[in-house]
């Protein structure tokens, strides 16, 4: 099918009433009086079959607050517990050039839609977009840009794995590109890396405060809807966040290695991308320590050190790593030292 050079947005979303009506609010206020723009954006809203009353009285408020062609909604016959699915479900219908993905509790800054299409228009083959991103909330997280537009190339884009950017879907349906149902964490980040190791032509633009991030703060509305929201320090959800955390970077590894990229390339991502990744952000060694069931412990550890040793960590990541920040945490790993590595 041709088409529409334009922007879906899509919102994942669970139990959300007014963070969800603020959420469409945003991403629909400047379009829904422009001629020019309301052809051309689009929000498709995925709901975890919500059950509260307040929820879906907000969802039929949407619905017929805005018309069809502004606004789909489109309910799973089951509550599946993440973000996943819903995105998922909702890439099923998008029928413009390029998809966003925002969250239920965040917000577009005004005027971002318009500004999002003159740059997608002047650049129609843009693959990947990371927009300047504010934080409401404590937890910072944000993506600082101050150029309004700057290109990047993959190991500055893979720097930053959160899923909350632009895609060109036509780029996603030729990776048949989806978001790993079976991860309970992390199925965002191997979503975006896997993208970006394909992508050709990839930006960022700021000049802007384009997306503002709520982190489930105090700042605003406060509703529990949160799609997969666990405590990862008890130690069944402790087990499966590590176990992602090795899905997500055996995934990333393939890509990596399937990626039309210098040699030079691919050690650089391995090295300085995905190690720290794995071991600082996403905090290998301190949630492996709150498995509480010792064998499932070890057995964690031990898939790490043969996922290190493998062919898709080759000798050369192997040894630049081994020079790295992350040097110790190879060693011990590469030694079969668990005490070690949790000291």
């Amino acid at each position: 099918m041709t088409r529409t050079p334009g922007l879906t947005i899509v919102i994942p979303t669970y139990n959300r009433a007014e963070l969800l009506d603020r959420c469409v609010g945003s991403a629909l206020h400047d379009v829904v009086d422009r001629r020019d723009l309301r052809t051309r954006v689009r929000v498709v809203v995925a709901d975890d079959r919500s059950d509260s009353e307040a929820a879906l009285r907000m969802l039929d408020a949407l619905g017929s607050r805005y018309s069809s062609d502004l606004l789909k909604i489109v309910r799973l016959p089951r509550n599946t517990g993440g973000a996943s699915m819903p995105r998922n479900t909702a890439l099923d219908h998008v029928e413009t050039s390029h998809v966003f993905f925002v969250d239920s509790d965040d917000y577009l800054g005004a005027g971002s839609a318009e500004r999002l299409l003159d740059i997608l228009d002047r650049r129609p083959e843009l693959d990947y977009l990371a927009v300047n991103t504010v934080s409401d909330s404590e937890r910072v997280r944000e993506l600082t840009v101050t150029e309004e537009f700057k290109p990047v190339d993959f190991p500055d884009a893979a720097g930053s794995l959160s899923c909350k950017r632009i895609y060109r879907f036509e780029r996603l349906r030729d990776l048949g590109l989806r978001f790993d149902e079976s991860m309970t964490v992390f199925e965002d980040c191997l979503f975006t890396f896997s993208y970006l190791a394909h992508a050709a032509d990839m930006a960022v633009a700021g000049g802007h405060d384009y997306y503002h991030f709520s982190g489930h703060s105090s700042v605003g509305p406060v509703e529990d809807g949160h799609l997969s929201r666990r405590d990862h320090t008890r130690g069944y959800f402790a087990h499966h966040r590590v176990a992602d955390m090795l899905r997500f970077l055996e995934g990333a590894l393939l890509e990596l290695a399937a990626a039309d990229v210098s040699d030079q390339v691919r050690t650089t991502v391995a090295v300085d991308v995905l190690l720290p990744r794995f071991f600082r952000i996403m905090g290998f060694r301190r949630f492996l320590g709150f498995v509480s069931n010792k064998d499932r412990q070890r057995g964690l550890f031990r898939r790490a050190r043969i996922l290190f040793g493998s062919s898709l960590y080759t000798k050369e990541y192997v040894l630049a790593g081994l020079e790295s920040a992350h040097g110790r945490d190879l060693e011990a790993i590469f030694a079969d030292d668990l005490e070690r590595f949790l000291a």
